[in-house]
């Protein structure tokens, strides 16, 4: 059916397919099995089947003991097929002896596992922690948590994890401002 001479579109009742067109030439295609296809590609396994938007709480956790309380911390997530925007406010409004490696759980999608998909997130700000950590890295790896890493310079050839001792104790301490993209296996 054409609606402006230009655009139309088309129902297959035999396949289930839906189809637009500007003109003659096909611009989307909603598939009988789900998702969505552009400019003519009909293979099932280019459509864009999966879009979601929604919040998480990034949640602090640590290798041995302790725990830290932070009620203010907020994320947002895009997932857009398998791939997965988040961006983070994390704080402490308080802390408890916390000790050993310093993490991030709640990630909303775990990612996926393999050799080449560790990704990086990018600090856009961090501030008031008890230890100066100048190279302050965040890593999403194998699962479903961000680790936390330090460099004490720039000629610092080593990392180490950013650890329970580097807490600042007092209340709306401890601010960690990021984002990242990552692949999730679904």
């Amino acid at each position: 059916v054409a609606t402006d001479g230009q655009t139309y579109y088309r129902a297959r009742e035999t396949t289930g397919t839906h189809i637009f067109y500007t003109g003659t030439t096909e611009k989307l295609r909603i598939q009988n099995a789900g998702g969505i296809s552009f400019n003519g590609d009909t293979a099932a396994a280019n459509a864009l089947d999966d879009y979601e938007e929604g919040t998480w709480t990034p949640a602090a956790a640590f290798a041995t003991s302790g725990s830290v309380t932070s009620t203010g911390s907020t994320g947002k997530y895009t997932k857009i097929g398998n791939v997965v925007y988040i961006d983070m406010k994390f704080y402490t409004t308080s802390i408890s002896s916390p000790s050993g490696a310093f993490s991030i759980t709640g990630l909303p999608f775990a990612p996926i596992n393999d050799t080449f998909s560790k990704i990086g997130i990018s600090i856009g700000f961090m501030r008031e922690w008890a230890t100066d950590m100048p190279n302050f890295r965040g890593l999403i790896g194998g699962s479903s948590q961000i680790n936390f890493y330090k460099q004490a310079t720039d000629a610092d050839p080593n990392s180490t994890a950013v650890e329970g001792s580097d807490f600042r104790s007092g209340d709306s301490d401890n601010y960690i401002y990021a984002q990242a993209c990552y692949v999730t296996p679904t």
